[in-house]
């Protein structure tokens, strides 16, 4: 972790939830509130489209405004910035170690809809990265599960340590999720091996 929590925000509940939960994060962790808008521009249509601060579609000011009033005492910043969002906010996290994004997850991974831009800035992304689903309720402090993706054939113990820590702090429940593809020839899809337990204590 180093200088702050980045949240992708868009204007959408999902980011607004997002936004909250960072907030709450950044807040509980004595860091600043980084939200990142992005913008797919070519060539002078970034310009067009707007600028780091008085250029911010409305929605998304909202949010940043709705944020500020709530925690004034968090330092807060929310810029605009052209380019891919799943490579942009990659980008962001990165540099500042935590991305948090919305989810439009229903509950479960059979209805967890992470929607494109989050699936893929999770792919890119070289940090954790925390997907918080709109309607879940609570606060950051609040959550009853933390769920974390690990993959057998690679390192995460950088990933499993984040996620244990965030369990642990909250007193939540972590289940980790491994998904497989069938070998070739057999039935297609995805396996789903759950370990559940709690992390208090440990």
């Amino acid at each position: 972790m180093k200088h702050a929590v980045v949240v992708g925000i868009d204007g959408s509940a999902q980011s607004a939830a997002a936004a909250g939960w960072a907030a709450e994060e950044a807040r509980r962790t004595g860091r600043s509130l980084r939200m990142v808008h992005v913008v797919h521009a070519e060539g002078g249509d970034f310009a067009r489209a707007g600028r780091p601060a008085d250029g911010l579609p409305r929605s998304v000011a909202e949010i940043r405004d709705r944020i500020s009033a709530l925690l004034p005492e968090l330092g807060t910043t929310c810029e605009q910035v052209p380019g891919t969002p799943a490579y942009a906010l990659a980008a962001a996290g990165e540099r500042d170690g935590l991305l948090v994004l919305g989810s439009r997850g229903l509950g479960g991974v059979t209805g967890l809809l992470v929607g494109s831009v989050g699936l893929r800035t999770a792919a890119h992304a070289r940090c954790p990265v925390v997907l918080v689903r709109d309607g879940a309720g609570g606060t950051a402090a609040e959550r009853s599960e933390v769920l974390v993706g690990v993959q057998g054939d690679r390192p995460c113990d950088a990933v499993l340590a984040f996620a244990f820590d965030q369990a642990a702090r909250r007193g939540a429940v972590l289940r980790a999720v491994e998904a497989r593809t069938t070998p070739a020839g057999a039935r297609t899809g995805l396996r789903l091996r759950w370990t559940s337990r709690r992390s208090r204590g440990r």
